[in-house]
């Protein structure tokens, strides 16, 4: 898994921008063909520009950690609010003004007060959190706030202001942190691996490529009590993947392989070989590689199932993977979303017989390309 950046969901970009999707309530048809996504008006246009400030607002409440803040004591006044946070109580009000507006917190007369929908997505203590996610996404900020650089020069955006070699790394581990936990709350959150990709059943083992928090892994390892599995990435993953494997009760069932899966070799002997969300992060040299390698994991009759956020062959859409491709480019020397037709070939070209797709939506694009190890 490559922390820059994976596609499991964070920041899901919807389908439909302001408005109702058409251009004058009649769902006409855009230049493409097919029904315009984004009301065509000078309003509409600017409130997709103001979708930005949205975002800040909540990724600096989130930062500011105000939803556990006002948890704790429900009608919360915003002085008290204020003290708990460690800000000042006028910009404090400022921001729960925004968040009120967007149904994320509650006035509740001179106090607030969390709405149901954050107590559920925004506390930490909730199984559906997604408050890492949203961290991980303010650490990008910077980075695409350089996109145009980035499109002119074709290169990754910097990282952020130099400081001290203790800093850098300690700024770089909470970074990482961030992203894992985002991508295992992601995970949590999100639906179940899609029913007919892959037969789990039975005595089976399964390798979870570049799997990072191992709640894929771990999940099918829940639903299939005969499956045994192994997690391979990074060595820095490994403890939240030891606290799911945990959580959901199989940590006898399935081991955490630290390592880097360009450089070192793959433990072999396996059924069924997942790469979720990981092809996108690497050049496209490294694509070819690496299918590869996974291919060489597999017993004869063994399964390959690669989910990715793809973009259609056309290159116009859908919206989630054609935004993040751009997140690759300010992100990654080199990574990019894939097209269907893409990723069939390259399975193909690494060996995989009989690659087929099944639509896994949620978000729109995300397919599980499986093939067969004759």
């Amino acid at each position: 898994m490559s922390e820059d950046e994976r596609g499991d969901g964070a920041g899901k970009a919807p389908e439909n921008g302001p408005g109702d999707g058409t251009d004058d309530g009649t769902g006409s048809e855009g230049e493409n063909g097919r029904q315009s996504r984004f009301v065509r008006t000078p309003e509409s246009l600017l409130a997709l520009n103001d979708g930005v400030w949205m975002a800040f607002a909540l990724q600096a409440a989130v930062k500011l950690d105000l939803f556990s803040k006002a948890g704790e004591k429900e009608g919360l006044p915003v002085p008290e609010l204020a003290k708990a946070m460690g800000t000042d109580p006028r910009a404090t009000n400022f921001l729960v003004t925004a968040l009120a507006a967007m149904d994320l917190v509650k006035r509740d007369g001179a106090g607030v007060r969390l709405s149901e929908f954050s107590r559920k997505h925004l506390l930490p203590e909730s199984p559906h959190c997604l408050a890492a996610a949203i961290r991980h996404q303010a650490n990008l900020v910077p980075a695409w706030a350089n996109l145009a650089d980035c499109v002119r020069t074709g290169k990754k955006a910097p990282r952020p202001a130099p400081g001290t070699e203790e800093e850098k790394e300690s700024r770089e581990r909470e970074r990482f942190r961030d992203f894992l936990s985002g991508m295992r709350d992601i995970a949590r959150a999100g639906p179940e691996f899609p029913e007919g990709a892959l037969d789990l059943s039975g005595p089976k083992r399964l390798l979870d490529l570049g799997g990072g928090p191992g709640t894929r892994a771990a999940r099918l390892c829940a639903k299939n009590p005969s499956l045994a599995a192994a997690v391979f990435d990074r060595p820095a993953a490994e403890p939240l993947a030891a606290a799911e494997f945990e959580r959901l009760g199989v940590a006898e069932r399935i081991v955490f392989v630290g390592g880097d899966f360009l450089k070192d070799e793959l433990p072999r002997g396996f059924d069924a070989v997942l790469l979720s969300q990981v092809l996108h992060g690497e050049p496209g040299a490294n694509v070819p590689v690496l299918l590869k390698k996974a291919m060489g994991t597999l017993v004869p009759g063994g399964k390959i199932a690669v989910l990715e956020c793809l973009l259609d062959d056309s290159l116009d859409g859908p919206l989630r993977p054609a935004l993040f491709n751009l997140n690759m480019l300010v992100r990654t020397d080199g990574g990019s979303a894939l097209t269907r037709a893409g990723l069939r070939l390259a399975l193909e070209e690494a060996g995989a017989a009989n690659p087929r797709e099944i639509d896994a939506s949620p978000p729109p694009g995300n397919f599980v390309f499986v093939g067969d190890k004759l």
